[in-house]
């Protein structure tokens, strides 16, 4: 394999249970990985069946649904030609297991499962899943020459919790070198909590492309061009031969297709780190429930004390983060916009459209706040 590999990974909304729509926009963040010219798309955790289905994990329906979707993500001509990662349920020897899946031109190349569950706070995945205790973990598979790791994950929102996230994903890698992509669900998908993307790409524990923490978009990719040679260079001088005694070689799958070519030498590289940008939250939350609920906009009585001013200020920057949307195109936001009148009115009368965008100095609190 040659110096250059575009990678991708990706933030997507994915609803729990909607094995039709998690498909179209698993779908999507393929087209517009490979548009970007990427040979490996990573996603988030169960993106087929979505991440909050709870007790429906037990039931059979869920993974004859999963494995369906995975038929026709194989079928599927967006998926030739790129190394596709997608997360889905797995039942092995009547175990369920919580799986990441990779394929490519048809054909399904390793079924790996999650290691570590996820059983703090608001997370029982052990009620559901069963650990894997048969893999290696990412130090050992990077003094065994990986120099690519990826976490497809379901991380919701906390308050300073973006900070932990990005040290987690730097320090992967700040100690043994590597590529680290990191994917995450966004959106409530069924449940009480709203998880906030942020997907990134680190080299050497160095950010150099990140997604938005916040965004009312379903499907956000983030590509990145990166040199291996550089994490060739760094484990040179980090690393030393007797680390690796003892030691037992990861298992290779080998497959008739290179994330690079042979001459990239001269090619353009991403190797510029950049900070974490953050937004406010509970709006996106608002926005997301509001449609997944079907209502039509939200009730909010005054009383003028601390909650419902609060509450209020709140509703206001979802309206925000709407008009914003609205004012930069996005298709998603106004169809569901246009089946939901009541949520946002002004004083003037404006249209939704792409060319027309709403005035933000018209927006009353009273008047964002009906129903029907």
């Amino acid at each position: 394999m040659g110096r250059k590999v575009t990678l991708a990974t990706c933030s997507l909304n994915q609803w729990a249970l909607d094995f039709e729509g998690n498909l179209d926009r698993i779908l999507k963040s393929i087209e517009v990985a490979k548009a970007k010219g990427a040979k490996y798309r990573l996603g988030p955790e169960l993106e087929i069946c979505g991440y909050g289905c709870a007790d429906h994990y037990y039931e059979s329906d869920t993974l004859l649904h999963s494995f369906e979707v995975l038929r026709k993500l194989l079928e599927s001509p967006v998926t030739q030609d790129i190394v596709c990662d997608v997360g889905m349920p797995i039942m092995h020897h009547n175990v369920r297991y919580n799986c990441r899946v990779l394929f490519l031109n048809k054909k399904i190349l390793l079924i790996r499962p999650k290691m570590v569950m996820a059983n703090i706070g608001v997370h029982r995945e052990l009620r559901w899943f069963s650990p894997w205790t048969k893999s290696s973990p990412h130090i050992h598979m990077s003094l065994d020459g990986v120099e690519i790791f990826t976490n497809g994950s379901a991380s919701h929102h906390e308050l300073c919790k973006a900070d932990q996230r990005v040290k987690l994903v730097t320090s992967a890698t700040n100690k043994c070198g590597g590529i680290y992509l990191y994917s995450n669900q966004k959106g409530c998908d069924g449940d009480r909590v709203y998880y906030d993307g942020c997907a990134m790409i680190v080299i050497n524990g160095d950010t150099v492309a990140q997604g938005t923490q916040f965004s009312l978009d379903d499907v956000e990719v983030i590509t990145a061009t990166l040199d291996l040679e550089d994490v060739r260079s760094y484990r040179g001088e980090a690393c030393h031969p007797h680390l690796e005694n003892g030691l037992k070689p990861c298992h290779r799958v080998k497959m008739d297709f290179s994330l690079s070519s042979l001459d990239d030498t001269s090619s353009r590289f991403t190797n510029q780190s950049i900070g974490a940008t953050t937004h406010l939250g509970p709006a996106c939350w608002l926005w997301d429930y509001l449609r997944r609920s079907g209502q039509a906009g939200f009730l909010l009585p005054l009383s003028g004390g601390l909650d419902s001013s609060s509450t209020a200020s709140i509703v206001f920057s979802m309206c925000v983060q709407i008009c914003r949307a609205v004012d930069n195109g996005s298709k998603m936001v106004m169809a569901e916009f246009l089946i939901r009148p009541g949520v946002i009115h002004s004083r003037k009368s404006s249209k939704l459209s792409s060319g027309n965008t709403v005035q933000m100095t018209t927006l009353k609190i009273s008047t964002i706040c009906s129903f029907d």
